[in-house]
């Protein structure tokens, strides 16, 4: 009888740590698991961003070539610029297959020229493809971008098709241009295969089809991107499943439980064997193993910390490198820009200085104070450019002496265009130049953050007030601060 009951307590103790062993078995393995979700869905971030990175830059230069030939006055100054001007969009912009201009949904131009024997006078609506003809019909009922393919393209290569209609242009002129993008440039530029070797992954299309891929994700997280007037999805997952990804981490634990359920039942046979004066000899090994364990508990929290300030510091560095490549990219953009309006307005001051009728005249002055507008506009997007490198840490922040009243002058228009017509607009400047040592760039995205946050703040519409003043400090001299009234004069001058 006194056996039974040694063996009897054995077995209930071995049977309750059995089933406490796999309850916690099962709770640490979904923990792992969605740790590990966790981890893989942050790390295909940057992929992403990275694919509608390539998607943004080149669909902004679509946007170009739409603006332009909306801005052409005839079909023959038209024909005689398109060339030139679809060769300056391509300019860091890998993955440009063609620039075109279609009317009826048939191509009447098409850039490069070496194209045109293949391309020009083709019917879309004919295609062999008719993901083609789909797609020409959704672009003549919207005036967004519309996304085709990707497809075979007549040139003999897997591309990617995006049309956008255009304003009446006139009886022969187009009625929608296109950007045809090499698939494999936007594969080779996501950088897809830069992840590590033990994830799978398989970006799909809008209709399901796959476009690029590595393995075969189970049970994938999915990270969802919108291109154009579709959208695009990543799956992605640890080759082998997410069980396989914490099977390494999770055999330790399994270990570890089996150890403790059987050291369990080595102490309940000794203490149920034992007479009571062995019980505070196990009582306090029980103590002593409750500590191991909390401290075990303790590392494995500090593990976890680390290992979200490491994936948070990667997610940065990630987003730097993002905002130094759209930098760069918008500089070139910029160029462009700046470089055709310079050149119109040479032009402008040429036809100016030949006899021309008042009319003419007048037109030419409006032209050439747009043109000017432009190229303040583009000595703005330069400040802006400036602060996302200062972000990438790529350029430093240079203080200059800075008129306040000039920088408030200048943002007004586009001040009033941000905050919409329900949100008035008002500013009350200084009769006197009110200079600082700041930065002009990071000064003028404080103003446009202050007025984008008092819009935010008057859903139903009112007055934002601007108001420029001299400030003047009775504790510490303001020299140390503002720079004084005869240096801004004298810079303002010069």
């Amino acid at each position: 009888m006194t056996r039974v009951r040694p063996l009897r307590a054995a077995l209930v103790v071995g049977i309750l740590g059995i089933l406490v062993a796999v309850a916690f078995d099962r709770w640490y393995e979904h923990t792992l698991v969605e740790r590990e979700r966790g981890r893989v869905q942050a790390l295909a971030v940057p992929y992403t961003q990275q694919i509608g990175g390539f998607f943004d830059r080149r669909l902004s230069r679509l946007d170009a070539l739409r603006a332009f030939v909306e801005a052409e006055p005839a079909l023959v100054s038209l024909n005689a610029d398109f060339p030139t001007f679809a060769e300056g969009l391509t300019a860091a912009a890998p993955g440009v297959r063609a620039f075109q201009l279609v009317r009826k949904a048939k191509i009447m131009r098409s850039w490069p020229e070496h194209d045109d024997s293949l391309l020009v006078g083709l019917d879309l609506l004919q295609h062999p493809e008719p993901e083609v003809a789909e797609g020409v019909r959704r672009a003549m009922d919207t005036d967004n971008m519309v996304l085709t393919g990707p497809f075979r393209l007549v040139q003999g290569v897997q591309g990617l098709v995006v049309r956008q209609r255009l304003r009446p242009f006139g009886p022969e002129g187009p009625d929608m241009v296109a950007i045809v993008l090499d698939l494999s440039a936007l594969i080779d530029e996501a950088q897809l295969s830069g992840l590590p070797k033990n994830i799978d992954f398989r970006l799909e299309d809008h209709r399901g089809r796959t476009v690029t891929s590595r393995g075969v994700p189970i049970e994938a997280s999915v990270s969802r991107l919108t291109v154009a007037d579709v959208e695009w999805t990543l799956h992605i997952a640890p080759t082998g499943g997410w069980q396989a990804a914490v099977a390494t981490e999770l055999r330790a634990t399994r270990t570890a439980s089996v150890l403790l359920w059987i050291m369990l039942l080595v102490i309940t046979g000794t203490v149920v064997g034992r007479q009571r004066n062995l019980a505070e000899a196990v009582l306090a090994r029980t103590q002593d193993l409750a500590k191991v364990n909390e401290e075990l508990r303790r590392e494995a929290e500090e593990r976890r910390a680390l290992e979200e300030q490491l994936l948070h510091s990667q997610k940065m560095e990630a987003v730097g490198t993002l905002a130094g490549g759209i930098a760069h990219d918008f500089n070139n953009l910029l160029t462009a820009i700046t470089g055709f309006a310079q050149l119109s307005e040479q032009h402008t001051t040429e036809l100016q200085s030949r006899p021309r009728s008042e009319s003419e005249a007048a037109q030419l002055y409006e032209l050439r104070t747009d043109l000017a507008e432009i190229l303040k506009a583009a000595d703005r997007a330069s400040l802006l450019t400036s602060q996302l490198l200062a972000f990438s840490r790529r350029q430093k922040v240079t203080p200059d002496r800075n008129d306040v009243n000039v920088v408030v002058h200048d943002l007004e228009r586009m001040l009033q265009r941000l905050i919409g017509e329900r949100v008035a607009l008002d500013t009350a400047l200084a009769n006197e130049p009110l200079c600082v040592m700041a930065d002009a760039g990071q000064l003028s995205q404080v103003l446009m953050n202050l007025v984008v946050n008092a819009r935010d703040a008057l859903p139903d519409g009112g007055h934002v007030h601007i108001t420029t003043a001299p400030c003047r400090s009775r504790s510490k001299p303001m020299h140390r601060w503002v720079v004084s009234r005869q240096d801004c004069q004298r810079a303002i001058g010069s």
